[in-house]
């Protein structure tokens, strides 16, 4: 797993925790969990967490620390119990559009009745990420707008709940202020776009 831009432990930290306030309890599978930083938030908050990525030498440091996790990839997961909530953060624009139905099934089939899954990713309508940031990683596959993740999501099940634009991610200076100027406003709204669905 690379996380040559994925941004400093702390700001990710401090991104997240409001992601965090939306699981009330656990288990909450964090898919792509990197270094941790939303497992550290639900253990401070006393939710059990489990992490899954297939990066080895991570995996290895989060044990270390005392947090869950497995090195496995999520086609190959298979749970014992089912999960309270799910987060996938920046996970989704990993997969191919011909695996991305099968991708939210199998979110869906882990989730107990009632289960919420959290999805963050890139807003490919910001200009700074459709015309560079999103490329920077070689992994990529293809963005997935609100309307398309709305869809997606309803059509294995899920009952979209929230959605809208992480304030955390939006431009600061003239960028902010041209996020506010009708018709081209829409191109400099936040990074980052976010969905909440409950099974």
């Amino acid at each position: 797993m690379f996380t040559g831009f994925r941004g400093s432990f702390e700001s990710i930290y401090e991104r997240n925790k409001k992601y965090a306030g939306l699981f009330k309890k656990g288990p909450v599978l964090d898919i792509g969990c990197g270094r941790g930083e939303f497992l550290k938030i639900l253990a401070e908050r006393g939710i059990e967490g489990f992490g899954i990525d297939n990066d080895c030498a991570v995996i290895a440091g989060l044990k270390s620390k005392g947090l869950n996790a497995e090195d496995t990839d999520f086609t190959d997961f298979k749970p014992t119990v089912p999960f309270a909530g799910i987060m996938g953060c920046h996970i989704i624009e990993h997969i191919p559009p011909e695996e991305v139905n099968g991708f939210l099934a199998k979110c869906r089939d882990l989730l107990e009745d009632g289960g919420i899954l959290v999805l963050v990713t890139p807003n490919f309508q910001n200009l700074e990420v459709a015309t560079e940031t999103f490329w920077r990683d070689l992994e990529h596959k293809r963005p997935y707008p609100l309307t398309m993740l709305r869809s997606l999501l309803e059509g294995v099940g899920f009952k979209v709940v929230k959605e809208g634009f992480d304030p955390e991610t939006a431009h600061d200076g003239i960028k902010r202020v041209l996020a506010h100027i009708p018709v081209i406003g829409k191109y400099f709204t936040p990074k980052d776009i976010f969905i909440v669905a409950k099974k």
